[in-house]
C-alpha cells in the first residue's frame, strides 16, 4: 500500500474570513546577509581522501558547510598551499586500504559514489527500483578450491555486502553472472551454480546466472561480426564488473578488462582464440556496444605469478641465478573502484608496477585507436608493497607464443591446484594428457628460443608414473 497525504477541508466561519484577509497581504522580511565562513582546513573537508584519488582507510568527519557569498561578490581566493576540495559524488577511480576488509570495501563504495551512480541511472531509466535490473560480472570460475583468504577469485563476503546494500536501497533484480570455461572439460561439478556455492557464493541476496544458458547475439562490427553473450548481461540496466587482483599467463594483469573478455558466452576463451578472435579487439568493441557503468577490483589478498609448479620459473632467472621460485601471495588489504572502467583498469596496472599504456593486450590498442590516456589520479598511485611483477614477466617470457598456447598453460596451472573432493576429475583423462603434452611442447620451444638448456639441467623430464608430477608446491609468501 502506498502512503498518501491526508486532505484537509476548506476553512469555514471566522477562520475562513481571517485567511481571506491575510491572503491579500504580502510581507517581506529583509534579512542581513551572514558573513562567509572561513574555508575549512583539509581535515575539515573530509581528510580521508589522499592525493591521487586514494583514501587512507579512516573515517573522516563531515566537511564543514560553506556559506554562499552575497550576489555579485566573488568567492574568496584559495591560498597557494591549500589542498583541493574533495568533491562528493561519482569519481573515476578511488583506492582504499585497511585491515578490515568489509570496512575498506564499504568506504570505497561510499567515496567512489557507487550508490549515487546507480540511483541516478535508475532515475534516468524511468523504471521503478524493484524493476531495475543489475548484473555484476564476478570473477570466480577460475577458482578450483575453497580458500580461506581468496587469491584466485573475488571474496564472496564482499559480493554479499554489495548486494545487501542494494537490497536495503530498494533494488530487487540483482544477479551475479559468470560463464562456464574450459576447466569443465577436465573436472566435474563445474556449472556456475555448483562452483559458486562450493566457493561461498550462497545466493542469499542475489541470483547466480550462467551467461551461456540464455544466449543472445551482439553485433560487434565487421571485424568481429556477430558474437554471443548472455541475455542477463545484454538486457541489464546497470552493469558492474567485479575483478580479482591477480595475473594471467596470457593477459598479465587479469583485472576488469579480463572479465569483459569473459562476457563472451560461447565459445570458450580458448576456442575463440583458436578461431582467431583477438581478446583486445573484442573487449574494445564490447565496451562500446554494452558499456559497463562501474568497476571494482578486490585486492584484499592477491597472487602474483602462475600457481603450482607448471611454469618453469628458471626461465625468469637472471645471469646471477636470482629470480622467483614460484607464485607469491600478498596481503594488500586494498580495494579499487570507480565509475570509469578503463581508469580502474589503469589503476590496477599502475599499482602492479606497470605502465598502463604499455599493456599489449587492450590499453595499448585503445591508445592507438582513440588517443585514450588514464586520468591524472592514476599517475599518483603507488605500487603495491612487495609486488615484484612475476605474472607480467611470465607473460613477456611467453610473448612469442600464440595466445591460445599461453591460455592452455594458464588452464593447466589452475588444474594443478584443484581440490578433488569439490571438483573430482572426469573419468577419462585423455584430454588432460593432451593438454599437458601441448604445454610441454610450448615450454620446450620457449627454452630453445631463450637459449636455455633442454633436458635434465634445465627441467628434469617427468618420469612415467611419477607420483610427485602433479603435486602443487603452493605459492610462496614474501
Amino acid at each position: 500500500m502506498m502512503a498518501t497525504r491526508k486532505k484537509t477541508g476548506p476553512s469555514t466561519g471566522r477562520a475562513a474570513a481571517k485567511s481571506s484577509r491575510r491572503s491579500g497581504v504580502v510581507r517581506t522580511v529583509r534579512r542581513r546577509a551572514k558573513p562567509a565562513e572561513p574555508e575549512p582546513t583539509p581535515a575539515a573537508r573530509g581528510g580521508g581522501a589522499a592525493p591521487g584519488g586514494a583514501w587512507n582507510g579512516t573515517r573522516a568527519a563531515p566537511p564543514a558547510r560553506l556559506a554562499t557569498p552575497p550576489h555579485g561578490a566573488s568567492p574568496p581566493a584559495r591560498a597557494a598551499g591549500d589542498a583541493p576540495v574533495v568533491r562528493a559524488g561519482p569519481r573515476p577511480v578511488v583506492v582504499a586500504r585497511g585491515d578490515d576488509a568489509i570496512r575498506v570495501f564499504s568506504e570505497t563504495l561510499k567515496h567512489s559514489g557507487f550508490f549515487e551512480t546507480i540511483e541516478a541511472a535508475q532515475v534516468k531509466s524511468g523504471k521503478r527500483r524493484e524493476l531495475f535490473e543489475v548484473s555484476c560480472k564476478v570473477d570466480f570460475m577460475r577458482g578450483v578450491r575453497a580458500e580461506a583468504e581468496p587469491v584466485s577469485y573475488v571474496d564472496p563476503r564482499l559480493v554479499t555486502h554489495l548486494f545487501n546494500e542494494l537490497l536495503d536501497r530498494g533494488f530487487r533484480i540483482l544477479r551475479v553472472v559468470e560463464v562456464r570455461n574450459e576447466i569443465g572439460r577436465y573436472l566435474a561439478r563445474r556449472s556456475v551454480k555448483e562452483v559458486g556455492r562450493a566457493l561461498g557464493f550462497d545466493e542469499s541476496c542475489y541470483e547466480l546466472k550462467d551467461l551461456a544458458d540464455e544466449l543472445v547475439p551482439v553485433e560487434l562490427g565487421t571485424q568481429l561480426g556477430r558474437r554471443a553473450t548472455g541475455r542477463f548481461w545484454r538486457q541489464a540496466d546497470f552493469r558492474v564488473v567485479f575483478a580479482k587482483n591477480r595475473t594471467d599467463e596470457c593477459f598479465g594483469p587479469a583485472l576488469a578488462l579480463w572479465n569483459v573478455w569473459h562476457t563472451l558466452a560461447t565459445p570458450t576463451d580458448l576456442v575463440a582464440m583458436e578461431y582467431g578472435v583477438d581478446p583486445g579487439d573484442f573487449v574494445i568493441a564490447m565496451l562500446e556496444k554494452l558499456p559497463v557503468q562501474f568497476a571494482l577490483i578486490d585486492a584484499i589478498h592477491s597472487r602474483d605469478g602462475s600457481p603450482g609448479g607448471t611454469f618453469p620459473y628458471e626461465l625468469l632467472r637472471g645471469a646471477d641465478g636470482g629470480g622467483p621460485e614460484g607464485a607469491q601471495v600478498h596481503r594488500l588489504g586494498t580495494v579499487i573502484a570507480g565509475t570509469d572502467l578503463l581508469a580502474v583498469e589503469a589503476a590496477g596496472h599502475k599499482m602492479q608496477g606497470l605502465d598502463p599504456l604499455a599493456d599489449p593486450i587492450v590499453l595499448q590498442k585503445l591508445r592507438k585507436a582513440t588517443g585514450w590516456k588514464p586520468p591524472a589520479e592514476v599517475d599518483a598511485l603507488p605500487a603495491f608493497p612487495g609486488w615484484s611483477g612475476i605474472g607480467t614477466r611470465i607473460r613477456d617470457a611467453l610473448a612469442d607464443g600464440k595466445p591460445a598456447e599461453r591460455t592452455r598453460l594458464s588452464l593447466l596451472a589452475s588444474l594443478s591446484q584443484a581440490d578433488g573432493r569439490l571438483f573430482p576429475p572426469l573419468a577419462s583423462g585423455w584430454q588432460a594428457i593432451r593438454l599437458g603434452d601441448s604445454v610441454d611442447t610450448m615450454l620446450e620451444e620457449v627454452r630453445r628460443r631463450r637459449g636455455a638448456a633442454v633436458g635434465a639441467a634445465a627441467a628434469p623430464e617427468r618420469a612415467e608414473g611419477d607420483d610427485d608430477a602433479g603435486e602443487d608446491d603452493g605459492p610462496t609468501f614474501p
